[in-house]
C-alpha cells in the first residue's frame, strides 16, 4: 500500500483487478494452446517414456518452451523471445519474495514471533537480515530438491493456497468484527457497516471455499509427491514462532521494574587484573585509578610460583609510585578464572554484595593472523566473568603498531555518509605509511596512547 498513490485504496484496488484480469487471461490461453498443441510434461520421464533412450541426460522441456516450439517454430525468434519473457517473468516472481519475506520476517519479528535481528535495517535501508535468512532457506530447498522443480512445486502450491486460505478466512473474521454493532457508532453507521460485512463475506466466503478446495484436491493428489514435507515443516514453523513469542515474554517479565528492583550500592571495589608491568597493564591500571573508585587492588593469579615471586618483588619497587596494594592469588590448578571467580565471589559475599569492576587489558591487532599468536586470555576471562552477578568487566584496549597503520591507511567512509553528504575520498590501502605518519604514530605509542 506505501507504494501507490492517493487514493491509495482505489489505486490499490485497481491494480488488483488488472493483475487478475492478466493472469486469468495468459492462463486460459496457455492452456488452450497446451491442449490445442498436445502438449505433456512427464513428472518420471524415463518411467513414464519407456521409448525414449535419453531420458535419463537429455533435458525435458517446460510446458512453455514445447507450446512456443508448436505455435513459432523450434528455434525461431519468437521462441527465444518467448523463453526470455517467462524468464523475465520468474525473477521478478524471485525479486518478488525478497521484497516481501524481509516485511512480514519485520512484522513477526515486531510482533516477537521471529528474531527480533529481522528487525534491523541496513546501511541500504533493507532488512538485510531477513534476506540473507531467505536466501540461505533457498539455498537448503535447491540443494536439497536438486533444483528439481517438480519436486518444488508441490511445497509451492500446497504454501500458496495454504495462505490463500488462511487469508481468506482472516478476511471473514474481518468483516465478522466490523458486523458488530458499536456503541460509539450511529445507527447509520452500523446498518452501512453490516452491508459492508455482508457483501465481504460472502465474496472472502466463495474465495475460502475455493482455495480450501484447491488446498485438499493437491493435498490428497500430490502427498506421496512431496507434499508430505508441508506437513512437516509448518508444525515446526509454527512451534518456533509460539516458543520465540514466549521467551520474549519471559525476558520482558524478568526485566521489568517491580517492588524488589535497587538502585546504587553500599560500596565500590575495582580490581586491576595484572600479569606484568608493562605498558598495556599500566595502562589499564590508569584507567581505573581515573575512575576514583572506593576501592581499589592489583590482583595477581600466581599460577607459577616462580614468577609471582619475582613479579611481587618488581611490585615492591613501583608500589610507593603507584599508590595500591597488590593481591597475589594462589592457583594450584594453573587456572586464572576459577580462582578470581571464587575471590571475587567471596568478597561480595563478605561486603553485602558490594558492586565489583574488573579491568583486563585487551590486545587490539591490525591482521587477521595475527590473533593466532595471541591466547585471548582477557576475552576468556571477561566471557566466565559475565555470569558472575554484581561483576563488571572492562577490558581497555591497546593498540598495536600494525591497528594504527590500519587505521590510518584503511579509513572507509562509514554507512550512511555518503547519503548525509560527510563522505571521505578513501584512503589507498598500503602497508607501508609515510614518515610523517609513522612519526606520529610511534609518538603517540611513546606517550601511552
Amino acid at each position: 500500500m506505501q507504494a501507490f498513490r492517493k487514493p491509495k485504496i482505489k489505486n490499490a484496488q485497481i491494480t488488483l483487478v488488472m493483475m487478475g484480469v492478466v493472469a486469468i487471461t495468459m492462463l486460459i490461453g496457455v492452456t488452450s494452446l497446451a491442449l490445442i498443441s498436445n502438449v505433456h510434461y512427464a513428472e518420471f520421464p524415463c518411467e513414464q517414456l519407456p521409448e525414449w533412450k535419453d531420458c535419463a541426460t537429455a533435458p525435458q522441456l517446460s510446458v512453455m518452451a514445447q507450446i512456443g516450439s508448436a505455435v513459432f517454430g523450434q528455434g525461431s525468434v519468437l521462441f527465444y523471445l518467448l523463453q526470455a519473457a517467462t524468464a523475465a517473468i520468474l525473477l521478478l516472481a524471485a525479486n518478488t519474495a525478497f521484497n516481501g519475506f524481509p516485511l512480514l520476517s519485520s512484522v513477526l519479528a515486531k510482533d516477537k514471533f521471529a528474531p527480533k535481528a529481522l528487525m534491523t535495517r541496513g546501511d541500504r535501508l533493507v532488512y538485510s537480515n531477513g534476506m540473507l535468512s531467505l536466501m540461505l532457506a533457498a539455498l537448503v530447498m535447491i540443494l536439497g530438491f536438486q533444483a528439481s522443480v517438480t519436486g518444488l512445486i508441490q511445497l509451492y502450491v500446497l504454501g500458496v493456497f495454504t495462505s490463500f486460505t488462511v487469508g481468506q478466512i482472516g478476511m471473514l473474521k474481518h468483516w465478522g468484527r466490523l458486523m458488530k454493532p458499536k456503541k460509539s457508532n450511529t445507527d447509520e453507521q452500523n446498518t452501512a457497516h453490516r452491508k459492508e460485512g455482508v457483501s465481504g463475506i460472502l465474496i472472502n466466503g466463495l474465495g475460502a471455499l475455493m482455495t480450501a478446495s484447491v488446498l485438499i484436491i493437491v493435498t490428497v493428489t500430490k502427498f506421496t509427491h512431496g507434499a508430505w514435507m508441508v506437513f512437516i515443516i509448518m508444525p515446526i514453523l509454527f512451534a518456533v514462532m509460539f516458543y520465540t513469542h514466549r521467551y520474549y515474554a519471559q525476558i520482558e517479565n524478568e526485566i521489568q521494574m517491580d517492588s524488589k528492583t535497587k538502585f546504587g550500592s553500599k560500596g565500590d571495589y575495582a580490581v586491576v587484573l595484572m600479569n606484568k608491568l608493562n605498558k598495556p597493564q599500566l595502562k589499564a591500571l590508569d584507567y581505573a585509578l581515573s575512575s576514583r573508585h572506593t576501592h581499589l587492588e592489583a590482583v595477581h593469579i600466581a599460577v607459577e610460583p616462580e614468577e609471582a615471586e619475582k613479579f611481587a618483588k618488581q611490585w615492591k619497587k613501583y608500589e610507593k609510585e603507584l599508590g595500591l596494594p597488590l593481591r597475589i592469588i594462589e592457583s594450584p590448578y594453573r587456572d586464572f578464572s576459577a580462582p578470581l571467580i571464587e575471590f571475587l565471589a567471596a568478597h561480595r559475599a563478605a561486603n553485602d554484595n558490594e558492586r565489583i569492576s574488573v579491568y583486563l587489558p585487551k590486545y587490539v591487532v591490525g591482521h587477521w593472523w595475527e590473533h593466532i599468536f595471541h591466547n585471548h586470555r582477557a576475552s576468556r576471562i571477561r566471557k566466565q566473568l559475565m555470569y558472575l552477578r554484581g561483576v563488571m568487566v572492562t577490558l581497555v584496549p591497546w593498540r598495536f603498531e600494525s591497528a594504527e597503520y590500519k587505521d590510518i591507511f584503511s579509513r572507509r567512509p562509514l554507512p550512511g555518509d555518503a547519503r548525509r553528504g560527510d563522505a571521505v575520498r578513501p584512503a589507498p590501502r598500503r602497508h607501508r605509511g609515510s614518515a610523517n605518519e609513522v612519526a606520529k604514530v610511534r609518538a603517540k605509542r611513546i606517550d601511552g596512547e
